[in-house]
């Protein structure tokens, strides 16, 4: 069984994925990671994907979503049409803007066979909880009890 990972970074701009299981670990960014073809599997300066479908198919790869999308790629770019479109998220999926410090995030439910792509999606502004509340004299004194 293989996991799929990721994570951005801000300082640099990029993201990176990873691809491992009991036996390996492999690292990509938008450089190294497999190209199956040029045109079904391109790569592309600036993303990284890791494709749901093995390929080379007759299934449609991200790129053929991303290739339309280049350069003017949106979070709802990733949630609307990636994951939606590929169904791509079974457990969970996250789409994260680093610059404006904003997530999109999606996952299964409990108990039931409903997949992540298939949900409402959340959207939370993490520069919400990075800000330092106001408290008042009345909630310093109840805080200290």
């Amino acid at each position: 069984m293989k996991i799929h990972g990721g994570w951005g970074s801000l300082p640099d701009n990029t993201f990176r994925g990873m691809n491992f299981a009991s036996n390996f670990l492999y690292l990509y960014d938008d450089k190294n990671y497999t190209h199956y073809d040029p045109v079904a599997h391109p790569q592309m300066d600036g993303i990284f994907f890791l494709d749901k479908h093995v390929q080379p198919s007759s299934d449609d790869c991200i790129a053929s979503i991303l290739r339309d999308q280049y350069g003017k790629i949106t979070p709802e770019t990733m949630f609307r049409d990636v994951a939606g479109y590929q169904q791509t998220g079974d457990n969970n999926y996250v789409v994260m803007d680093p610059a404006n410090q904003e997530l999109w995030l999606g996952w299964s439910q409990f108990g039931a066979q409903i997949n992540a792509f298939e949900r409402p999606i959340m959207h939370v502004k993490l520069n919400d909880f990075w800000s330092t509340p106001s408290v008042t004299p009345a909630q310093k004194g109840f805080l200290s009890q």
